[in-house]
């Protein structure tokens, strides 16, 4: 482009990207008149906007975390220096992405692009505070899925309604599974191992079930996911919705949908058959672990709210921790690993 671009013609722009045929190649489209910005998209859609010139420094940590300064390849081997600042598919966040060149270009009017990026900086970091809530929900929303779907799927299942019931997770419960008096925390991570983070006690003791009884036990099972590469084959969201729609009554389909939309807060993007309207949902994974720890173990050395009970000036449940489970805690009993071995367990004690 030759003059300043739009707000408009940077969506244009942004939308007609198209993915990289290479790990190491990129598509370059240059913004401004000066050439100084680049937006890419990568293998996996993903959008990248370059940044040209010297390294910058972040303040933010997640903008750190999302810039990386080296040598890049076009798709006709040119190469250039620049800082890639890495943002996720989807309309809202292209929307989001154009209005940061904007603000790259008009601060850099008057300064430098170090100078133009330290004050869109905030801005950015805002964009990808957004990202970060939607991954998580999306990880989550995945994990709690997979869970319904082998439920559903188990040779001693009880009707797919009452599973569905059970589902809590796109609710404001302290339980993401309610079988009975049996509670069932589900913790999903895309790292290699059982780190998760704490919201509070609640989702490492018993406590009351969702009818107001007493919970007899309470299971943190932790999933491990990858996301995969547009192309590849593996479970994806919308994925998982159709199939355990298969298992339901016509009549509650839509209340699955309704689940599904709600989940976090997101309004999550799905028509009445399950068909989604965002890229992500369509993303495909798969897993990498599958365990499911009875929590209440003795061997699991985790804090207590008793632990703290003489902390009179503490507020209890303000709370929170990371906690790191091992592969194996009690031989092949901590954890139930693989997860049709887990929902056999969970179905056989909320059954008990």
């Amino acid at each position: 482009m030759s003059i300043s671009p739009t707000f408009e013609s940077l969506r244009i722009l942004l939308t007609s990207a198209t993915p990289a045929n290479g790990r190491h190649r990129r598509r370059i489209k240059w913004i401004g008149p000066d050439q100084s910005l680049a937006i890419a998209r990568n293998q996996q859609n993903e959008l990248e906007l370059f940044i040209l010139g010297p390294q910058l420094v972040a303040l933010d940590q997640n903008v750190r975390e999302r810039l990386v300064h080296d040598t890049w390849r076009g798709e006709r081997g040119e190469t250039f220096a620049a800082n890639r600042l890495w943002l996720p598919a989807g309309d809202h966040f292209d929307a989001a992405a154009a209005t940061v060149l904007i603000e790259l270009l008009d601060h850099g009017r008057t300064h430098n692009m170090a100078g133009a990026f330290r004050r869109t900086e905030p801005l950015i970091a805002l964009v990808l505070d957004e990202a970060a809530a939607e991954n998580a929900a999306l990880t989550g929303l995945a994990g709690e899925l997979l869970v319904l779907l082998a439920l559903m799927r188990a040779p001693t299942a009880p009707p797919s309604q009452a599973l569905l019931a059970c589902w809590l997770g796109s609710d404001r419960s302290s339980r993401d599974f309610q079988l009975g008096s049996v509670g069932v925390e589900v913790k999903t991570s895309t790292t290699s191992s059982s780190r998760h983070h704490i919201e509070g006690w609640y989702q490492v003791e018993p406590g009351v079930a969702a009818d107001g009884s007493v919970e007899s036990e309470l299971y943190l099972l932790s999933l491990g996911i990858r996301w995969l590469q547009t192309s590849s084959e593996g479970h994806s969201i919308e994925s998982l919705i159709q199939t355990i729609q298969e298992f339901l009554p016509q009549s509650l389909r839509l209340d699955l949908i309704r689940c599904v939309r709600d989940y976090g807060d997101r309004n999550f993007q799905i028509d009445d058959q399950g068909k989604v309207g965002q890229t992500a949902l369509r993303r495909p994974f798969d897993t990498t672990f599958e365990r499911l720890y009875d929590i209440a173990d003795d061997r699991i050395r985790i804090p207590r709210s008793s632990d703290l009970s003489s902390f009179q000036e503490l507020v209890h449940d303000s709370v929170k921790f990371q906690i790191q489970l091992p592969e194996r805690v009690r031989g092949d009993r901590n954890p139930v690993v693989g997860l049709p071995s887990i929902v056999a367990a969970i179905l056989n004690q909320a059954s008990a």
